[in-house]
Order: C-alpha cells, then sequence, then structure tokens
C-alpha cells in the first residue's frame, strides 16, 4: 500500500509542474479536495484534501504536489478555443529522473476543475515509478481552510503534510 501511495503521489507532483501560464486564471484560495484516478483505477489513491493561499498558488498550479514548478526545464500552458487548457512539461526529479507530463485541464477553477494527463518517467530509484502513466484529478472546493491548516498543507491517508517541506505532521 505505501509504494501504491508513494507512485501515486510522484506521479501527482509530476503533473503538478505542467500548469501555469501568466494568463491562468488560476484556483479560489482555501481547501481543495481532490480525487485521484491512477492508470484507469490500476493504483488506489486515497482522496485528499489541500489548503490553496495566495503564495501557495503559484507554486502548486492545479495538482498541488509533491514538486515545485521549478524544477522544470520546459513549461507551456495554452487556452484552447474550447476554454480548456493544454499543457506540456518537462521536469527534473532528483539527480536522474525526469518527467514529460501533457494533458489537458478545465474547469472554473472557482468551485471545480478536472485533469486528465499522461507523465513518462524515466530515471527513477523506483522502478514502478518509471514508465508512462495516466492521472485523472477531480477537484470540488470546500471552503475556506481550516484552523491549523496552512497553504501547501496536504492531507492524505490520514497524514498532513506540506508540499514543500520533507516531513510529515
Amino acid at each position: 500500500m505505501r509504494r501504491i501511495l508513494g507512485l501515486g503521489a510522484a506521479v501527482a507532483g509530476l503533473l503538478a509542474s505542467s500548469a501555469a501560464a501568466d494568463d491562468f486564471p488560476g484556483r479560489q484560495f482555501g481547501l481543495w479536495q481532490q480525487t485521484l484516478t491512477l492508470d484507469d483505477g490500476r493504483y488506489v489513491i486515497p482522496p485528499s484534501q489541500m489548503c490553496i493561499d495566495a503564495k501557495t498558488e503559484p507554486r502548486l498550479t492545479l495538482v498541488g504536489a509533491q514538486m515545485d514548478r521549478g524544477h522544470c526545464s520546459e513549461y507551456h500552458m495554452v487556452q484552447q478555443a474550447d476554454g480548456r487548457w493544454s499543457f506540456h512539461s518537462v521536469c527534473s526529479l532528483g539527480a536522474t529522473a525526469s518527467v514529460v507530463t501533457a494533458g489537458t485541464a478545465w474547469g472554473d477553477f472557482r468551485g471545480h476543475y478536472a485533469v486528465d494527463a499522461t507523465g513518462t518517467t524515466a530515471g527513477s530509484a523506483k522502478p514502478e515509478q518509471n514508465g508512462t502513466h495516466r492521472i485523472v484529478i477531480d477537484a470540488t472546493w470546500l471552503g475556506p481552510c481550516p484552523l491549523g491548516m496552512a497553504g501547501g498543507d496536504v492531507k492524505s491517508g490520514g497524514k498532513t503534510s506540506n508540499v514543500f517541506a520533507k516531513t510529515s505532521k
């Protein structure tokens, strides 16, 4: 189970770097619940709740991941005629690993959004992370962040961690 959660977090992290352009509307600040489906349900990933604020929104982008988008050498997001956003990124996952991600995001980003993306990871020390993975995300705004939860905090599987910190609470 821990291995599956690690894979889900890694793929979510890979996709986080995929979306942000100067004209992207950004999510409403507050608490977002995300449901992630990895590889068409092959891996079970528990729903997560993430606190978004003015400081973290530009760094976390759509997936609110375990990775700062500053690790990306390529980062493109374009709004399509139908209002959806297509994205492409190339990001480093450490000394030897990298991921190329492409996908589409849509929604009003105030109360709901969805993402459908594919990421191809190479060079990871964790063999289960290498290869191509599809992730589908459905996110809903729940309201203001609760007391004690700061921007970048993510609750999942009974644990709280901050996407920019190395330790769990």
